[in-house]
């Protein structure tokens, strides 16, 4: 039988990721820049990938690239520079701050243009990358066990930074919206202990107020407070701090209806940092 040449290129890959890299870390000073091609070490391992998009004020959305162009997908996007031919891998997409960024070696440019393509394709069905695909002759879908191994590894070579999104919306969410989530366990001690009346949506707090909204409850405070670092305390546990454009800080709770307000005003504390 006729050894699949996928099976030949997927075991060359598998050698390449047992290579140990030879390239010391490249730390530069250029600011990373939308469509910049990198490439350095990542947890020791040589990675090459290109900048789609900034995420909040230091993170950068990068697509992985690979130069086994042979076991590429409809997913991927076929991308030629001075060195070789690659794949632009439209499903292996990881986060990388500013300065991780700059540890990377900036060794071509895409057209601002040409990511936005790139962007949309992503975007497009699996029918329509199929399409597109097959009128220009390249990749097929899926099924090849080979094909599949590759994406795996892939993956899972920068797992750790594709999941980094969770945290990256999280803190984002604090910074741009002034909002604090609360975990199910610190909710728990705010409920209602007994039966009682929800229907008080309002509580004093030393310097704020809290209101009770269907999806949130929100802490109040001056005006004074716009533009100065703010730090909030629940049970003397900071669990905030920003400076404020905005009177309210919003806690996120799940059953809102369920809290305890006067309870929870007498456990916060909101404090103006010097």
């Amino acid at each position: 039988m006729k050894k699949d040449i996928r099976e030949i290129i997927y075991r060359l890959y598998e050698e390449s990721l047992q290579e140990e890299p030879f390239e010391e870390e490249f730390r530069g000073e250029e600011e990373p820049v939308i469509g910049g091609v990198y490439i350095g070490l990542l947890n020791k391992k040589r990675v090459m990938f290109v900048i789609i998009d900034k995420i909040g004020d230091k993170y950068f959305e990068v697509l992985k690239i690979s130069p086994f162009w042979e076991l590429g997908t409809i997913w991927d996007i076929v991308y030629r520079n001075e060195i070789g031919t690659f794949i632009i891998e439209t499903d292996c997409n990881f986060y990388l701050s500013n300065e991780e960024i700059k540890r990377f070696k900036k060794i071509d440019i895409i057209d601002i243009d040409d990511v936005e393509k790139i962007k949309e394709y992503r975007e497009l069905s699996i029918e329509e990358k199929l399409k597109s695909n097959v009128e220009r002759g390249l990749f097929y879908p899926y099924g090849n066990v080979w094909v599949e191994k590759f994406k795996e590894e892939e993956l899972k070579s920068i797992e750790e930074y594709h999941l980094r999104i969770f945290d990256i919306l999280d803190e984002l969410e604090k910074e741009e919206y002034n909002i604090i989530p609360l975990s199910p366990e610190r909710e728990e001690n705010y409920r209602y202990t007994a039966v009682a009346s929800t229907e008080k949506n309002t509580a004093l707090g030393e310097n704020f107020v809290i209101y009770r909204e269907p999806q949130y409850i929100n802490i109040i405070v001056s005006q004074e407070f716009i533009n100065k670092k703010v730090s909030v305390f629940l049970e003397g546990e900071k669990i905030f701090e920003n400076v404020l454009d905005d009177t309210v800080i919003t806690l996120k709770f799940e059953n809102p209806k369920n809290i305890d307000l006067e309870k929870l005003a007498k456990s916060i504390k909101v404090v103006v940092e010097e």
